[in-house]
């Protein structure tokens, strides 16, 4: 092979190295540079916040913009706001605690007297909020084919959101049979206890009359004169006292005994 040859062969191999080189991925070539140089110079945008690009861009144009730049933080912004908007409405109309839960079985059909009953005792205890008593008949542990509370029941006694029951005497006794009823000597004071028992008032955990206070688990409201004065009400109803779980639920079951006045 002549000089002239080889020297054509090593310039072809040095431009070629030189070639790959400059086209290795990742490396933009002088005449890309160059080209990329040239578009950003014509590029009125590029050294301007997107807010201010989006509001010099044709009208046409600007929709596109906000879904690739705003879309997905406004719909961030909206859910939070509609998270905090949420949780703000909840606590503002969420219903206070009740600071005495009373329930009667079998007694859905002497709502109106329960609320007349209720009525007169946030008054005569000057309770500024009647929400903070609460008062339902329509539980049932009959099993006779209506609806059964039973699993209900057990479930609010154990959270503490029952303090009073109502009921006839052998639903009365079935509830004492569960565990359901405290002794009433737990919550009530013992000279009260000794007063009630000397006007038989007490009854056992069979709801039978008992002068012991100590055996005491229900109250008869038989002997009620606030229970006997709302038409309607039956009078072989028992109260009794279930999971009295701190002070208030204690002070104002006891104010409900009073306000009962049993004589």
């Amino acid at each position: 092979m002549s000089d002239d040859s080889k020297r054509n062969v090593n310039d072809n191999e040095t431009n070629a190295a030189s070639n790959a080189q400059n086209t290795q991925p990742g490396v933009l070539t002088a005449e890309q540079q160059d080209a990329v140089a040239a578009l950003a110079a014509t590029n009125v945008y590029v050294k301007q916040s997107k807010w201010k690009t989006f509001k010099e861009l044709p009208k046409d144009k600007k929709w596109p913009f906000f879904v690739q730049h705003f879309l997905l933080g406004t719909v961030a912004v909206v859910v939070a706001l509609a998270v905090v908007i949420s949780l703000v409405v909840t606590i503002v109309t969420r219903p206070p605690e009740p600071e005495l839960s009373v329930v009667g079985f079998d007694m859905s059909r002497y709502d109106a007297q329960l609320d007349k009953l209720k009525a007169g005792f946030v008054k005569d205890r000057a309770i500024d909020d009647d929400r903070l008593i609460d008062m339902n008949g329509d539980y049932s542990i009959s099993g006779d084919g209506f609806t059964d509370d039973s699993a209900k029941v057990m479930t609010m006694v154990t959270a503490g959101d029952i303090n009073m029951m109502i009921a006839s005497k052998d639903t009365f006794a079935q509830l004492n049979q569960r565990g359901l009823i405290n002794t009433a000597s737990t919550v009530e004071d013992s000279a009260v206890m000794d007063e009630l028992a000397n006007a038989g008032v007490l009854v056992d955990k069979s709801g039978e009359p008992t002068d012991d206070a100590t055996q005491a688990y229900g109250f008869a409201l038989s002997k009620s004169a606030t229970w006997s004065s709302i038409s309607g009400l039956p009078s072989d109803m028992i109260i009794g006292f279930s999971n009295v779980t701190d002070q208030t639920h204690q002070q104002r079951a006891k104010q409900f005994i009073t306000y009962l006045k049993f004589e």
